[in-house]
C-alpha cells in the first residue's frame, strides 16, 4: 500500500463504483461454477500463479488446478489475491519467463 498508493486508490475506486449486488452475484456465480472436470482437457501451455496469503483462491486450489492440467506449471508468489500488483516484478518475470521459454 505504501509502495503503490495511486494503484491502490484506483483499485479502491473501482470497488466503490461497482454495483454491490452485481458484484455479490458475480462472486456467487464464480463460487457455484465447478469447472474442475474441464481442466484435464486443456492442451495449451499453462501457468498457474497463486498468492501464498490468498484466502479467496488458495495456494492449495492453485496446486490442485495445476496438477489437473497436463504439463502445467505452478508458481506461488508471496502475495495475497492480486499478485500482479503486490509482487509486480516477480509476477512479470514469472509470466515473461513462461511465455519466452523454449518448448
Amino acid at each position: 500500500m505504501e509502495r503503490e498508493p495511486v494503484v491502490l486508490a484506483m483499485i479502491r475506486d473501482v470497488f466503490v463504483h461497482t454495483d454491490k449486488e452485481g458484484y455479490a452475484s458475480n462472486c456467487d456465480a464464480i463460487d457455484a461454477a465447478d469447472l474442475r472436470p474441464e481442466a484435464p482437457g486443456i492442451k495449451a501451455p499453462t501457468l498457474v500463479i497463486s498468492g501464498t496469503h490468498d484466502l479467496a483462491a488458495t495456494p492449495a486450489q492453485g496446486r490442485e488446478l495445476a496438477q489437473s492440467i497436463p504439463g502445467a506449471r505452478y508458481v506461488d508468489l508471496a502475495a495475497s489475491h492480486i499478485s500482479n500488483i503486490e509482487q509486480v516484478d516477480a509476477f512479470t518475470k514469472t509470466v515473461l519467463d513462461f511465455l519466452t521459454e523454449q518448448k
